[in-house]
């Protein structure tokens, strides 16, 4: 628990059994290295079911972030529902490194993500996490004072708070309208704005809010489909 939950060092580990039992515990850093790969082992059959609980899931999260390996960059990837929670270290984001976990391949519900474009490889049904998109508009309208920006923000949470209830096949084509007009007021801002520079972040995250439309909008239409990637009810 010490040294995989919390991080602690081998070398470390080693001296902190030594001190707490009085030097009576004096062992190589091979053995506790052994001990950790044994426990591995024991852990096969409950990441196969994570596996198979997370393939029959409707709804499966998508995230990654970058952690040190031997002094190197890799990837610490993590698929999950409401229930099963699945981690693996690779030394790639892409799509080699999804096929290798093994869910994803096979996997045909809905997967939310931020946008990885090699995660749209996989032929599952995808959903765009709102909350990474609130972040960057806050970035843009807070940097730029982008008008569109902040009318895009004021939209997704009255679009999140609308999906919360019953929604009419009319109401739910008013709000794709209403996404349609900020991104042609965000299109209109930037041509007013000689000194835009069309690799800007606010330009890009426009063409992106565009392109992926249909999955930054699926919550509207599928009430089994989150707004964002956030499983804590509170935000993370």
């Amino acid at each position: 628990m010490l040294s995989v939950e919390g991080n602690i060092s081998i070398n470390r580990l080693r001296q902190i059994l030594s001190e707490i039992s009085g030097e009576l515990l004096k062992l190589s850093e091979g053995t506790i290295c052994k001990w950790n790969k044994d426990l591995s082992k024991m852990l096969t059959p409950s990441i196969h079911t994570i596996k198979e609980k997370l393939l029959r899931s409707p709804v499966v999260h998508k995230d990654e972030t970058g952690i040190w390996v031997d002094t190197k960059l890799n990837w610490l990837h993590v698929l999950s529902n409401d229930k099963y929670t699945l981690y693996y270290s690779e030394k790639s984001r892409g799509k080699d490194a999804y096929t290798e976990a093994g869910v994803l391949p096979a996997y045909k519900g809905v997967l939310v993500h931020d946008n990885l474009k090699s995660l749209y490889h996989f032929t599952c049904t995808h959903a765009e996490c709102n909350a990474h998109i609130l972040r960057y508009l806050k970035g843009i309208f807070e940097s730029k004072e982008r008008k569109w920006a902040k009318e895009m923000i004021d939209f997704l949470l009255k679009a999140k708070a609308a999906a919360e209830t019953d929604l009419s096949p009319d109401e739910i084509i008013d709000f794709h309208n209403l996404y349609d007009e900020i991104l042609e007021s965000g299109r209109l801002e930037h041509l007013r704005d000689v000194n835009l520079d069309r690799y800007d972040d606010d330009v890009k995250l426009l063409r992106r809010l565009k392109e992926y439309k249909t999955q930054h909008l699926l919550f509207l239409s599928d009430r089994t489909v989150p707004f964002d990637n956030n499983q804590n009810p509170n935000g993370a």
